[in-house]
Formats: C-alpha cells, structure tokens, sequence
C-alpha cells in the first residue's frame, strides 16, 4: 500500500515545502532516500533546501493505506490545494508522475492538467543540468528500440514552414561536420534508392547553394 506525505524543517513543522508518494507505509523510508540523493543530486531544487538545512527535514504521513493509483490522484489534488493557497513548493511538477500502471482515464486526467503549460527558461536548465552526462543502459536502449519498432515517425507526411526550414539551415551553416559522422552518413545511406522528389529536391538545393555562394 502507498502513502502520501509532505516535507517540512524539523523547526517549521507546519511550514509544507514538498507533497510526495511512496511505497511504504512509513515516510520515514523515503526521507532516508530523499536524504542519500542531496549527495549526488546538485540541481534538484527539493535537494538544494534540503542540503542548505543540513538535512534537517521531516516526513509526516497526510494519509496511508492507499492504492499506487489512489496516491499518485491525492498527491495531485494536494499539490494543487497548497499552491493555490500561495504556498511555494519545491514540487518540479504538478504531482502524480510516479503511476505505475494508470488506467487510460488516469493518463487522460493527467494529460489534461498539464496541456498547455510551457516550462520556464529556468526548470528547462534544471531539467537539463540533472540529465547532462547520464546514458541509459544498453538493455533501457534496447527496450526503446523495441517499442519504437513498426510504428511510424512522429514527423512522417509533415511539413515544416519555410522560416523553420530557413531557421535549421542558418544554425547548421559553417558547423563542420567529423569524418566519422560523414562515414555513418555514408554507410546508411548505401543500397537506399531516393524516389524521383527527393532528386529533384537535393538538385534545387544545391543549385539554391551554388546560387548564393557565387
């Protein structure tokens, strides 16, 4: 069974700066794990507070016993109740992330919470900050592969607007390009027969370059 809880300094206990769901019954399981990320974690912003307060935080249990389901719905309600009464969260999202097998009206309420919402400047570079220099394993990689299999490209049959196409093209001119990139290049390309449009659109393309290079 799952359990919601909240975070908070051992000298503002009443003073809630996170809302979270775990697995266990006791919260004290996930603050001792909270506790061990502020050491690798640097740009979390719950892992920052938590390091500046020499991790001196508190868990409290709000409500246990509840479905992974049940928690991942109450942490989003909560959430949204402790910002709307202009409490400052260090929650990165609106809550109920951790599903492990949402219904489809789950995943569909979910959808709709954050349809529309664009991620400020800051939380991109946070986001990036945590994921620079992490790789997934070869078997995550595999699995993407997988899934990814028989479907068709997200971008197939849709067409970019000319000043996108002109946007792409000015930010790639002058970057060099390594011989071994060229060498994959090359290597994916052999055997492939380009259909008729595609020769004629290189053709215009080069033509279009040779024009602006004279």
């Amino acid at each position: 069974m799952a359990s919601l809880y909240v975070l908070s300094l051992e000298s503002f206990p009443k003073k809630v700066r996170y809302v979270g769901i775990t697995k266990h019954e006791d919260a004290e399981a996930r603050l001792r794990a909270h506790k061990a990320h502020t050491k690798r974690n640097t740009s979390v912003a719950l892992y920052q507070w938590m390091r500046k307060h020499d991790n001196k935080v508190i868990a409290t249990v709000v409500e246990n016993g509840l479905s992974w389901e049940e928690a991942c719905k109450k942490e989003i309600l909560l959430i949204a109740e402790y910002r709307l009464s202009g409490v400052k969260l260090l929650n990165m999202t609106d809550g109920g992330d951790g599903l492990l097998n949402p219904s489809s009206e789950t995943r569909k309420k979910i959808s709709l919470t954050h349809k529309g919402k664009v991620l400020s400047p800051e939380t991109r570079e946070k986001i990036a900050a945590h994921n620079r220099g992490s790789s997934h394993s070869e078997e995550t990689k595999k699995k993407m592969s997988d899934s990814h299999k028989g479907k068709p490209a997200w971008n197939k049959n849709k067409k970019i607007s000319e000043s996108h196409r002109e946007n792409i093209i000015s930010s790639l001119k002058g970057r060099p390009v390594s011989q071994e990139t060229r060498d994959k290049i090359r290597k994916s390309n052999l055997g492939q027969k380009r259909s008729q449009e595609a020769v004629q659109n290189m053709k215009a393309a080069h033509r279009k370059r040779r024009k602006e290079e004279k």
